[in-house]
């Protein structure tokens, strides 16, 4: 008798745990059925985002409004566009000076060079001229060897047998003095220049401008 009283209740307290058991599953399984919501951007980050946008934008036009305007008076403004590696890519301001070790110079070079230059297309057909820096002046001895150039006994750059194509490229040998009306151009920032390193150096006459950074990227 006191088995058949206590069964109902072990019976009840088995079927109360079984159906928590059952409902904690279901919701579970609800929890994975159901599509999860993406999640949404707060206002905070939109904000964030829109401002920076609209710094950028600003930017932007700011450049390109300058680039039009140079563009547009580019007959009255005496600058110069290089897009090489030689340089450093941007605008130049060019003008009339005496060069010197150091500066940077607007030039052609002799017209079998230029001639070289153009058909290898080391140079656009509409380029006035090449940029480069004055290396060596007056009294300034240099010398080449099959591999490098020197002036006054330092190696100042590499000197190549092809070009980037695999073309053969010409320099002069041995050494000569720079005489009074002659100059070294090179462009340091590379040994892939054509520069005095293949021609030699040239006159003086054939510099048409010097030249200084206005609006380029970093050296």
């Amino acid at each position: 008798k006191m088995v058949r009283r206590e069964y109902p209740l072990i019976t009840g307290m088995t079927a109360g745990v079984i159906n928590k058991g059952m409902r904690a599953k279901k919701k579970t399984l609800l929890k994975q059925l159901r599509p999860r919501r993406k999640t949404s951007v707060s206002d905070k980050t939109l904000k964030t985002a829109w401002k920076e946008a609209g710094i950028f934008a600003k930017g932007f036009s700011i450049v390109v409004s300058v680039f039009v305007l140079l563009f547009i008076f580019s007959p009255l403004i005496p600058l110069v566009l290089n897009a090489t590696v030689s340089m450093p890519r941007g605008l130049y301001y060019t003008f009339d000076c005496e060069p010197q070790r150091g500066d940077l110079i607007q030039f052609r070079p002799s017209e079998q060079d230029w001639n070289f230059a153009l058909e290898r297309g080391y140079v656009a057909p509409r380029t006035k001229g090449l940029l480069k820096e004055v290396a060596a002046t007056s009294g300034d001895l240099v010398c080449w060897n099959e591999t490098h150039i020197l002036i006054n006994g330092q190696e100042a750059g590499l000197v190549a047998a092809t070009d980037s194509k695999g073309r053969i490229l010409d320099h002069p040998r041995g050494c000569s003095m720079i005489l009074s009306e002659e100059l070294l151009p090179l462009a340091f920032r590379t040994d892939r220049s054509y520069d005095g390193r293949y021609f030699g150096p040239i006159k003086r006459t054939s510099i048409t401008k010097c030249l200084s950074p206005l609006l380029t990227e970093r050296p």
